[in-house]
């Protein structure tokens, strides 16, 4: 991920607005990088402040890309506030910057429509945007990629389906992929629920610049495991929403109708959990062979009310959201027996059990081959704390600079696999390890590595990190040890490296 500190950027940028310099290129930088990696709410605060400075004049840049990301974070949230804002700055601004402001005041104007459900009118302007009626470059691409969202709106699934199918088939540059929001919806509006959260997650395991509105769509795959009954993902995809977005209406209300389900559901759930075996898969016969001392074990358990437990050899594991499982089994010599238990919340059990043969002196030709996995990385640094009172500290964004460097050139981290944490606050803490559980699958490998202020509690022997937002005097503002380690479990990795640089009194973290 691209090295950047946007909470530290955005501090200094505040304090550049209170002077009056530079103020159009301030906003507008401010808004641009919170769209792309940082808070998209405070990105489109940004953006309509440097729009409103070019109220009836031609701002020195604008772009339409920001025009288009205010209006979808806008969208999202439901805020028909901004939408106005954005749309009546855009229409003062046409006669003079031309293309661009015209393109603004459309694509706000028609998502404001929308959330006033005024179809019929959207309809309109759809249709005239295709046949070249708008007047400025990209109507008609424009009026292609809303359609489907219309139709979406109006519950017309099979026609909003057949519009993203012809405007990939017509535009060499637009894939498929691009609207997995959408197709989700769409299964989701089907109740096609598997194929909605496939479609939701390949979108949510996308960085924060492709998806500004991860919120919106943690609550919509939410609601498509509660149609599959699976709550406890349902659960945690509505805490997921609440950690982009804390006051997002449709996830707390959600949550809080899901809690009495949940009860109603546990007290009459008579039915075990379903386990289903994915790696390793016998090459012969019924019997599996491995060439290694273990052997890697990974399948998908499934149950109504959630599942409580999963256990291999009667080793805990941890799943992903969507009951997926991973761990390893210790293997001798001979033939080894792997049991695999999953326990829900109800307290039913479902048991499975596998063969898996580790030759003695034989030739492992036709052993299962272990999966080649990637590695990643998760680099922190707090450097620059809120409280006055906590000393800056010099070198945590440097050593992890360095060691990103050295992870690129000296070992398998492709620049994509490493994410970076500068100055984070607790609730980009837990945003990163939301994207690190949709994009890490079992075989892959994770090195994680802080730096900066940690502070240990002898009288309740527990540790803590200290983010950039800790209050010195307040412990409710610090990181738990056990509760970085229980973020951590869940990381669906083969192998984790916890590397740290922070002081805790002489104790180990």
């Amino acid at each position: 991920m691209k090295i950047g500190d946007v909470k530290g950027a955005n501090k200094m940028w505040n304090e550049l607005i209170k002077t009056g310099v530079g103020l159009d290129y301030v906003c507008w930088k401010m808004s641009e990088s919170n769209f792309k990696e940082g808070d998209v709410i405070i990105g489109l605060e940004a953006a309509k402040k440097y729009f409103d400075l070019f109220r009836d004049q031609k701002p020195e840049s604008a772009a339409m890309i920001t025009f288009l990301s205010a209006t979808k974070v806008a969208f999202a949230l439901n805020d028909r506030k901004s939408l106005i804002q954005i749309n009546e700055v855009a229409s003062s601004m046409k006669n003079n910057i031309g293309n661009t402001a015209k393109y603004g005041e459309r694509v706000s104007g028609i998502y404001l429509k929308l959330i006033d459900n005024q179809f019929a009118q959207v309809l309109t302007d759809l249709e005239d945007l295709s046949e070249g009626k708008g007047n400025f470059i990209g109507a008609r691409v424009l009026a292609k990629e809303i359609f489907p969202i219309y139709y979406i709106l109006i519950n017309e699934f099979d026609k909003a389906e057949k519009s993203i199918q012809e405007l990939v088939a017509k535009n060499l540059f637009i894939k498929a992929k691009h609207f997995t929001d959408l197709t989700g919806l769409i299964a989701l509006g089907k109740s096609n629920y598997k194929k909605a959260i496939e479609e939701l997650t390949i979108y949510l395991g996308l960085p924060v610049f492709q998806a500004p509105d991860k919120f919106k769509y943690y609550t919509k795959r939410a609601e498509a495991y509660e149609g599959l009954k699976e709550f406890e993902n349902a659960k945690k995809d509505y805490e997921a929403a609440l950690i982009y977005y804390p006051d997002y209406e449709p996830a707390l209300n959600s949550l809080a109708r899901l809690e009495g389900r949940i009860i109603t559901e546990r007290l009459t759930d008579k039915i075990a959990p379903q386990i289903i075996i994915t790696e390793p898969l016998a090459a012969r016969g019924i019997i599996i062979e491995a060439a290694g001392n273990e052997v890697m074990i990974k399948g998908i358990a499934t149950d109504p009310g959630g599942l409580k437990s999963v256990t291999i050899n009667g080793e805990k594991v941890y799943s992903q959201e969507g009951g997926t499982f991973w761990g390893n089994a210790v293997l001798k010599e001979g033939s080894n027996k792997v049991t695999i238990i999953a326990t829900d919340f109800s307290g039913n059990n479902a048991e499975k059990t596998i063969e898996v043969e580790r030759p003695v002196g034989a030739s492992t030709a036709n052993a299962v081959p272990v999966k080649e996995g990637k590695n990643y990385a998760l680099l922190i640094g707090c450097q620059n704390y809120d409280d006055n009172t906590i000393p800056s500290l010099e070198d945590p964004i440097p050593d992890a600079i360095k060691l990103k460097l050295i992870l690129k050139n000296s070992y398998n981290f492709g620049d994509d696999n490493v994410f970076t944490l500068f100055n984070p606050e607790r609730s980009d803490f837990k945003k990163q390890f939301l994207e690190i559980y949709e994009v890490i699958q079992p075989e892959d490998n994770l090195v994680i590595f802080y730096a900066g202020h940690g502070i240990w509690i002898d009288k309740d022997k527990k540790g803590y990190w200290m983010l950039t937002d800790a209050k010195l005097n307040d412990v409710n503002t610090w990181l738990p040890n056990k509760e970085v380690l229980d973020m951590i479990a869940r990381v669906p990795a083969r192998h984790t490296l916890l590397i740290t640089d922070a002081c805790f009194s002489g104790s180990v973290f």
